[in-house]
């Protein structure tokens, strides 16, 4: 049963692979401005990122101000930060 597990992992960890290079595989510009688009992609990856942290936070520790105690504050954290990365993925 342990073996049939982790080779459904290890299969879906192949195709999540091939997933993201066909994201990567996409000619998003022309070669002279590679640099300036990366490096745009870049800061707004970051930017990106500070939304579902704040939201986290705010979660997380303005929880009694909520109604929510750490705990279930820790795991609606969890599912925004889930959501976030399905959402991100599912976008390429």
């Amino acid at each position: 049963m342990l073996l049939l597990f982790g080779g459904v992992c290890n299969c879906r960890y192949y195709v999540m692979v091939l997933w993201s290079l066909r994201c990567l595989s996409l000619d998003a510009t022309t070669e002279d401005r590679y640099d300036q688009v990366s490096s745009h992609g870049y800061a707004w990856g970051y930017i990106g990122s500070c939304i579902p942290f704040i939201a986290c936070l705010a979660v997380v520790l303005g929880g009694p101000s909520f109604g929510l105690d750490m705990g279930t504050g820790m795991k609606v954290a969890f599912v925004i930060t889930a959501l976030w990365w399905i959402v991100y993925h599912s976008s390429c």
